[in-house]
């Protein structure tokens, strides 16, 4: 009780508005006073005097433009396409397409063997990355893009003949190792 006396006491000092919107099943929702609707289906206006819900509603906007305009802005900046990823996997050395291979399709397993052999860390790159991690996770994590990749790594020629002759070079150094 004292804390909401305190509340209205400093509302009204600072002459603002309370929130009295509150969390129900992990959904915000609007006063039972106005509507007691999800806030992001009031359809009350900035002059409600019982709910924010418009306030909430345009600041939740707000964020998604900026979100969609530094997404297409990435975009411009850096233009990558599936066409690129299938170029840098085509380029991989046998031993990262047998992993591949050898993960039978475990997301976990090709995106981390993705990432670590064509993408950049903090600008640190290897021989052949030239492509920022962030974009590399982004197409990774585009539904369908590991099943290509599984794909791309059991239909290729190219790349088969690349797995091909990693395993026989591997036989060839345990039969001298032998």
């Amino acid at each position: 009780m004292r804390a909401k006396n305190e509340a209205k006491f400093l509302a009204e000092a600072y002459n603002t508005k309370l929130i009295l919107e509150r969390v129900v099943d992990g959904t915000l929702m609007c006063p039972e006073a106005c509507c007691g609707a999800p806030v992001m289906e009031c359809k009350c206006g900035p002059d409600c005097p019982h709910c924010n819900c418009h306030e909430i509603q345009k600041l939740s906007k707000k964020e998604e433009d900026e979100e969609m305009f530094e997404e297409g802005l990435l975009n411009m900046l850096n233009p990558f396409d599936e066409t690129k990823m299938i170029d840098y996997i085509r380029k991989m050395d046998g031993r990262t397409l047998s992993d591949i291979r050898a993960a039978d399709g475990n997301e976990d397993i090709i995106k981390a063997t993705v990432r670590d052999t064509i993408g950049s860390t903090a600008g640190v790159q290897n021989a052949m990355s030239t492509i920022p991690n962030h974009l590399v996770t982004r197409y990774l994590d585009k539904p369908g893009a590991i099943e290509k990749i599984v794909n791309l790594v059991n239909n290729d020629p190219e790349i088969k003949r690349a797995i091909d002759a990693y395993h026989k070079d591997s036989e060839a150094v345990n039969r001298l190792i032998k």
